[in-house]
């Protein structure tokens, strides 16, 4: 099975959790900032900095193994990544986000709230980067914040779930959607309202990548 197809296990080894890890936090973020493939991601200066930060600190955190077992997989990772002859498209890596964010992403996020009041930044950009990516209409069409169409294959009851959703943020009513996205159990298996500050900030990173773009939010959090 390809690293790239979904991870049924998310207890399995350290690499498979990078890896995964990897795809639900930075591709939505990346494609809707117009990159196409992984090697243009872990290549990108800006992108490069918010994956160390997201993936390399924030989610690493969350792994039981040594930091030097850490450090060397997820730099042996991205630098597999930086080669363009892997050339893997970030667009197809959409299909089945969702549980791979479950699965990987909050695990990080609820541990991270153990001893904090504030969400992990990064893993929450990666939550509003990944509701962005699924603002598309029934059949799945979308466009990327430099007016790329794009279509997201998913099931038909989940398209026909966000394109509802899509309506509703047209329509002024962005943070009720977001609230009602971030409260399906179906989805993440709790409501994610209930952790601290984390509906505050997807709906505050929503809002500056409508209005500013991906990289503003990115570079609000990384270049400081």
């Amino acid at each position: 099975m390809s690293l790239f197809q979904k991870k049924e296990n998310p207890s399995g080894n350290v690499e498979s959790k990078f890896q995964n890890a990897l795809i639900a936090a930075c591709v939505p973020a990346a494609f809707f900032a117009g990159l196409k493939t992984i090697d243009e991601m872990v290549n990108d200066p800006l992108f490069n900095i918010f994956i160390k930060k997201a993936v390399g600190e924030e989610f690493a955190k969350s792994i039981n193994a040594p930091d030097e077992e850490k450090n060397a997989v997820f730099e042996a990772m991205l630098k597999r990544h930086a080669d363009p002859a892997a050339r893997h498209e970030l667009l197809p890596l959409l299909t089945n986000v969702i549980p791979r964010w479950k699965d990987y992403i909050l695990p990080a996020v609820r541990k991270h709230m153990e001893s904090n009041t504030m969400p992990p930044l990064c893993l929450a950009l990666s939550m509003t980067a990944l509701i962005r990516c699924y603002m598309v209409d029934r059949k799945g069409q979308g466009f990327t914040q430099i007016a790329d169409p794009y279509k997201l294959k998913e099931s038909a009851d989940l398209l026909v779930y966000f394109s509802r959703r899509l309506k509703g943020v047209q329509n002024n009513r962005g943070v009720e959607e977001v609230k009602t996205i971030l409260s399906e159990t179906k989805f993440w298996g709790m409501d994610l309202n209930t952790i601290q500050n984390f509906t505050a900030l997807v709906v505050e990173n929503l809002t500056l990548i409508g209005g500013q773009g991906v990289r503003v939010a990115i570079e609000k959090i990384v270049l400081v």
